[in-house]
């Protein structure tokens, strides 16, 4: 836990804190730190009663100054665990476009785009979705983007871990039939033979590579308090995307012109991979929207 501290005087400082945290607001049911001696304030541990997986835990702060005066709480805010363990994703597996790659690892290859339809009765109180793909993946519910994040997950050594995120879908779905949908390009998970200075072609034989692939759970909690869980399986359908090509190094080919692409079922992605970790940096958002300055028509309906 993290807090920032405030004062008009020079030369304050903490000397103490005290943490309440409950599965309410204001409450302390899950940890009453008592007055600790510190000046900690950034990346305090948590050392209150286990938590479990999708649990919400308000939580609020103060502190005690040079003076040994103590300040007003903070207002509680509040943070949710993710899933702590492989068994929270029962249900969920990894899929993959069932078509087979090109011969030509340098030829076009339609980035995949895999869906899923599902009725929910009745409003819905509160949803996470729990996701990831390998390389690159962008997740949309009923054709909005979940997130502003690109370039998600952040890179790792992918057969010790897998980086998900959380979102919180609850604006997003609605009562009656809804969509989940999710872009998953190749990123570092599926990059081209390099060849370098003539040599041999580099990354592919140092790195734990594969086709395009999706995991993600979905959960949903009702009005009524019933729940339902949509997760990545075979039920799933996949199609092309108006994405022909991506490539970290040689960049990206779309053709908004490609009649729209028949939907086929999913296959099972085998490939092993590490453990699935909830991301623990901040997302990669953009920040700034450049105009191009030229466009040069490389030939009919081709533009760079």
């Amino acid at each position: 836990l993290s807090w920032e501290l405030k004062s008009r005087e020079r030369g304050q400082g903490q000397t103490a804190y005290q943490v309440l945290a409950g599965s309410a607001p204001n409450g302390s049911d899950l940890w009453d730190s008592g007055r600790v001696a510190s000046a900690d304030s950034v990346g305090v541990i948590w050392a209150g009663r286990r938590l479990s997986s999708s649990q919400r835990v308000y939580w609020k702060v103060r502190v005690w100054d040079v003076r040994g005066q103590a300040s007003e709480w903070s207002r509680p805010t509040f943070f949710e665990t993710g899933l702590l363990s492989e068994r929270d994703w029962s249900g969920a597996r990894w899929i993959r476009d069932s078509r087979p790659a090109p011969r030509d690892v340098y030829a076009d290859d339609p980035i995949p785009l895999f869906g899923k339809t599902f009725t929910l009765p009745r409003a819905v109180k509160s949803a996470r979705l729990y996701v990831t793909g390998l390389g690159y993946f962008e997740a949309s519910v009923n054709g909005k983007n979940v997130s502003e994040a690109v370039l998600e997950p952040g890179w790792t050594n992918y057969t010790k871990r897998v980086f998900y995120r959380t979102f919180d879908v609850t604006k997003l779905l609605k009562r009656g039939e809804n969509e989940l949908t999710a872009l998953v390009a190749n990123g570092w998970w599926n990059p081209l033979p390099l060849m370098m200075f003539g040599g041999a072609a580099l990354l592919p034989k140092a790195l734990a590579t594969g086709r395009p692939r999706l995991i993600a759970k979905l959960e949903i909690t009702l009005t009524d308090g019933s729940r339902q869980t949509i997760t990545t399986d075979e039920s799933w359908t996949v199609r092309n995307s108006a994405l022909q090509f991506q490539n970290n190094y040689l960049g990206e080919l779309w053709d908004f012109g490609a009649p729209a692409d028949t939907t086929r079922r999913v296959a099972l992605a085998t490939e092993p991979v590490g453990a699935l970790i909830s991301e623990p940096q901040p997302s990669i958002k953009p920040i700034e929207r450049l105009i191009p300055k030229k466009l040069t028509q490389l030939k009919p309906g081709v533009w760079l």
